[in-house]
């Protein structure tokens, strides 16, 4: 098969897969998924090696590049958590989320936003963290270093 065509049936489950996450807001693939089928090839298509966190966010930010041409673009930047409450066990290599009890991640997104009617145009970057050393005792000091780290790593990447 042409790796165009393998290509486009990728991005196809990953818009299927982003679609159903957006109307029934939940991570879990089982609830995703509308029988067993689509949540076999929803698992296999995150488990593909040719689909990766690289490569989600540069699709999304192509995707946001074409939206937002010849628009005024704010790019606002936020923190949010994303906790794992259920089937706890399952979840190894989570640090602690935000509750301290439960596995979670901290996605930092980048929006576009316009700036005439203040409309979400979509996503221009993410940074992913993990607490895997438990609570820091000042989380803003170490978010933002954190922050500043890969910011750099990103800038030196790109010279």
């Amino acid at each position: 098969m042409p790796r165009t065509n393998s290509f486009h049936k990728r991005a196809d489950i990953g818009a299927i897969l982003l679609d159903a996450v957006q109307r029934k807001r939940t991570l879990c693939l089982h609830r995703l998924a509308k029988d067993r089928n689509p949540a076999i090839r929803f698992h296999n298509f995150l488990a593909n090696p040719a689909v990766s966190t690289h490569e989600m966010l540069v699709t999304a930010g192509r995707q946001t590049n074409d939206r937002a041409d010849s628009r005024a673009i704010l790019a606002i930047m936020d923190t949010t958590d994303v906790l794992f409450p259920t089937r706890t066990a399952n979840k190894r290599g989570f640090g602690p989320g935000s509750d301290g009890t439960h596995p979670g991640l901290f996605p930092h997104p980048v929006l576009a936003v316009d700036a005439a009617n203040g409309g979400i145009v979509g996503l221009i970057d993410c940074i992913v963290m993990n607490r895997i050393q438990g609570r820091v005792s000042t989380p803003k000091t170490a978010t933002s270093k954190k922050i500043k780290t890969h910011k750099k790593r990103a800038a030196d990447a790109k010279e």
